[in-house]
């Protein structure tokens, strides 16, 4: 169930979580593949990973829509 709250400052709090969490990772895995992949192809790493990331996102975005609308969760994320 997710939480759901009309505070202002709670909810700038969780987001500030959220992004640390879930963009923490991103800088040293970036780091980790300009350390690993030969000069010639770093720029491709680098593009392959972050396209591959993009896709991941927004394929993720898409399922938690489908999975709201076939449960009817429209209450429980408070969409209007």
């Amino acid at each position: 169930m997710l939480l759901v709250h009309q505070s202002f400052y709670l909810s700038l709090t969780m987001l500030f979580l959220a992004t640390l969490l879930c963009e923490g990772w991103f800088a040293p895995v970036i780091a980790i593949v300009m350390t690993v992949i030969d000069v010639k192809y770093k720029a491709l790493a680098v593009g392959l990973f972050t396209l591959m990331n993009s896709l991941s996102v927004a394929v993720a975005n898409v399922v938690m829509g489908l999975l709201v609308d076939k449960f009817d969760l429209t209450n429980i994320v408070n969409i209007n």
